[in-house]
């Protein structure tokens, strides 16, 4: 879904942005994925992605929980939505189940 939900200093539902859709290595040896990145809020994103190899979906919820020190300053470094793709689609993995996507 793309309502979410931005935890504040005001708690509101918000609609998601689309910050970009390409295609993208996870790592190496991995399948090509075609990843699209939604941002509810400056540390609330959704990842989705199409493996192009078997057409499974994949999908990961992050939220401010689940960020390391790292991956918030490459985020808040970045001055536009490409390049909050780009650094968030770096730091994206296929899942160890190879189900899903789970942050490196």
């Amino acid at each position: 879904s793309r309502v979410g939900m931005d935890p504040g200093p005001q708690r509101r539902a918000v609609i998601s942005t689309k910050l970009s859709e390409k295609e993208v290595q996870l790592g190496s040896g991995d399948a090509p994925v075609l990843l699209t990145v939604y941002r509810y809020s400056a540390r609330r994103f959704f990842v989705t992605g199409v493996d192009l190899l078997t057409q499974k979906v994949l999908n990961l919820s992050v939220t401010e929980g689940m960020m390391t020190p790292e991956i918030e300053a490459r985020l808040k470094a970045c001055g536009s939505d490409g390049e909050v793709f780009e650094a968030l689609a770096s730091f994206v993995r296929l899942g160890s189940d190879g189900a899903g996507l789970a942050l490196a």
